[in-house]
C-alpha cells in the first residue's frame, strides 16, 4: 500500500491483536503467526519504507497493551 495510508494500519493491528488476545492461546497462537508472516513479507518484498511498516506493526502491537476501549450498550 502506498505510504500515505500506513498509518490505517497501526489501528488494524492494534485491533487484531486485542480481539485474537480474547480468543485464549489459540488466537495468540494464531496471531504470532500472522505477525511473523507479515514481518517476513515486508523484510523480502519491501523495496522501500520498510522501516515504516515495521513500526506499524510494532507500534500497533505495542499499544493493545495499553488499549481498553469501553463498551456502550444499547438499551
Amino acid at each position: 500500500d502506498s505510504i500515505d495510508r500506513l498509518n490505517r494500519y497501526f489501528y488494524l493491528y492494534r485491533n487484531d491483536v486485542y480481539l485474537y488476545k480474547r480468543e485464549g492461546i489459540l488466537g495468540v497462537g494464531y496471531e504470532i503467526c500472522r505477525l511473523s508472516w507479515h514481518i517476513l513479507r515486508i523484510l523480502l518484498f519491501s523495496k522501500n519504507n520498510y522501516i515504516k511498516r515495521l513500526k506499524c506493526i510494532f507500534i500497533g502491537t505495542w499499544n493493545e497493551f495499553t488499549f481498553n476501549p469501553k463498551i456502550e450498550f444499547i438499551k
